[in-house]
């Protein structure tokens, strides 16, 4: 298949991209325990990091969902998956939905969601932590998921020339196709765009 420049269309099993966390002194619980579905738009957000390859080196991409309808609520890329990288994800979801209530977000135990700096900025802004516990890889799996379809929809496998054709993919995938287009089976086979329009009214 190699030599033929053919490529398998399955599924690769995701890897997470955390330190170890033996620095770290005390976790936030896992206030969202695998309880995924919600009947309010801003009420639980999960976030999480994947990295793409390129021939100029890693770029990772940190996303942002609502577990209302699996919308992509903010998202960026870096070079370098610290803290910073992630609460600009976070900026830019605020941005985005203009919170005015309760927010519960929730992440794995990496080392970039349970620093100082993530803590103190989701405090800032009254969004309530809560983290997976060790050794229980289940407990994100609607942003897992995501990146499934993200890398088996759209890159499958590439190795891109530069960052910048990147981020230009990653803007039509997730703001174009997936949030606006993509048909979802657990939102009533309606886009996150579509669902959160047919329940404005919980908003």
């Amino acid at each position: 298949m190699r030599d033929n420049e053919l490529f398998s269309c399955a599924k690769k099993k995701y890897r997470h991209i955390s330190d170890d966390d033996s620095n770290m002194f005390e976790y936030p619980r896992n206030r969202l325990d695998r309880n995924y579905n919600t009947s309010e738009i801003n009420l639980k957000w999960c976030g999480d990091i994947t990295q793409i390859k390129t021939k100029e080196g890693w770029l990772y991409l940190c996303t942002m969902m609502d577990l209302f309808s699996r919308k992509v609520v903010g998202w960026s890329v870096s070079t370098d998956p610290n803290s910073a990288f992630v609460c600009q994800s976070l900026e830019n979801a605020l941005e985005q939905r203009m919170i005015n209530g309760y927010v519960l977000f929730h992440s794995d135990r990496g080392t970039q969601f349970s620093s100082d700096e993530t803590q103190d900025f989701l405090l800032s802004h009254g969004i309530e932590s809560s983290i997976s516990p060790k050794g229980d890889p289940w407990s994100n799996t609607v942003q897992e998921n995501f990146f499934q379809k993200l890398k088996y929809e759209l890159i499958r496998g590439r190795v891109y020339d530069n960052i910048e054709d990147v981020k230009k993919e990653l803007f039509w995938y997730i703001e174009i196709f997936y949030n606006r287009r993509r048909r979802h089976q657990y939102l009533g086979y309606l886009s996150p765009e579509e669902y959160e329009q047919k329940h404005s009214n919980v908003a």
